[in-house]
């Protein structure tokens, strides 16, 4: 018996989110930048991704200021 799958993930997945980020001219990327690249993306859902990104050890983040930047 296969497992049930769950709820569809809503866009942009964690790979467009990823490939954004390593395909950036800048050596790091804020959050504002990626929900500017996903237009009509809520910024929740964006943070979500970045942070679901840096948990599998695919991004790192450091805090500056009162927000984040992630980078690899």
């Amino acid at each position: 018996m296969s497992p049930k799958p769950g709820p569809e993930m809503s866009e942009p997945h964690h790979d467009g989110v990823l490939k954004f980020v390593q395909q950036k001219n800048e050596p790091f990327a804020a959050t504002e930048d990626v929900a500017e690249a996903f237009d009509g993306v809520s910024d929740r859902t964006i943070r979500k991704r970045l942070n679901d990104l840096v948990e599998r050890g695919d991004l790192r983040c450091r805090e500056i200021g009162s927000g984040k930047v992630f980078y690899e």
